[in-house]
């Protein structure tokens, strides 16, 4: 059996209603080298009492922040402090299956990370009949060395992956371009080395109905101008982040330069060419992520500007209100 010792990173925050059977899930790993490392984001449930409860029986380490950090911070500290040669991530509210460790520890001998399906459930803990890769209309995952492919999409998990310690020097600190901590770890393992994955579920992924992510996806769903025109910004910022990664390799460094060059034109132009062809010709790695990648439309959406969708929605709702205003027929 592989040897070195996992640091388990775990961020918690009020999670008193699920942080027991994940605790237990963790300490009842059939890989037995490891520590958990848990940092607390000033939780005001009993959060913190069922920790010190389980430090006193298992290798558990127990961090208060003074002032709250966020979920993204909360975890790059807990990361920080972990002392193993290979890191996991855990959220405060999944269930680890007992080989999880185990099946993925012999990866990371020739890989910077690794990661894993997972067995979606919901507040509950009941089954959700499906599994993070049928996510989003499909996910394809990816392995090997392929960093365009986490420019525009992303396919690993945060609750799913261990990677090398190493990786820590490269990866962290997290720049605030990007949204979440496991894109840009994911991005720079692949851009610095390779990433690998075993192709079957090895924990519960629990998802929130009523968690403030799920409420904003959802507000953010509506097809305004200012709701696209703040996502085609954040979706600028990330790639103009990535582009400074001293990780990427000079090909890649020009490529992702030229495209966030061009992306970031959207705000005063109808259509850009240049940008259609550029997500066209490399539509495969871009969206290698997605088991029907579309590329045709994909790269004619990424290539539309502000002023053409906005004429796109003015025409849109102008149709709608002349066929509510037409006369009916008696």
């Amino acid at each position: 059996m592989p040897n070195g010792m996992i640091s388990v990173a775990l961020a918690t925050y009020n999670g008193e209603p699920y942080l027991r059977a994940q605790l237990d899930s963790i300490f009842s790993q059939s890989y037995s080298e490891l520590e958990v490392v848990a940092v607390d984001d000033g939780s005001t449930d009993a959060t913190v009492a069922i920790l010190e409860e389980y430090a006193a029986k298992y290798p558990l380490e127990i961090h208060r922040n003074a002032e709250n950090l966020g979920f993204v911070r909360n975890f790059e500290k807990a990361v920080s402090l972990c002392r193993g040669d290979f890191v996991a991530l855990a959220d405060q509210d999944d269930i680890w299956y007992p080989q999880k460790l185990e099946r993925l520890r012999p990866l990371l001998d020739d890989n910077l990370l690794v990661y894993s399906d997972a067995d979606l459930i919901d507040e509950h803990g009941a089954s959700l009949g499906t599994t993070l890769r049928d996510l989003y209309g499909g996910l394809r995952f990816v392995r090997g060395s392929h960093p365009r492919s986490f420019l525009l999409a992303e396919c690993v998990s945060g609750n799913t992956m261990v990677m090398r310690r190493e990786l820590l020097d490269h990866a962290l600190p997290i720049p605030d371009g990007v949204p979440y901590h496991d894109i840009w770890i994911s991005f720079v393992a692949s851009a610095r080395g390779t990433i690998d994955y075993v192709d079957s579920s090895l924990l519960q992924y629990r998802r929130h109905t009523e968690s403030i992510t799920v409420d904003q996806a959802a507000r953010e769903s509506e097809d305004t101008p200012r709701n696209w025109f703040r996502k085609r910004a954040r979706a600028v910022t990330r790639l103009q982040t990535m582009a400074a990664c001293p990780s990427l390799r000079p090909n890649d460094r020009r490529f992702v330069d030229r495209l966030a060059a061009l992306a970031g034109g959207f705000r005063r132009r109808w259509f850009s060419v240049a940008l259609f062809w550029l997500v066209w010709r490399s539509g495969g790695e871009l969206f290698a992520t997605r088991t029907r990648p579309r590329v045709l439309p994909r790269a004619l959406f990424h290539a539309r500007g502000y002023r053409l969708h906005r004429w796109k929605l003015r025409l849109a709702l102008k149709r709608r209100l002349t066929f509510w205003r037409r006369p009916r027929s008696l």
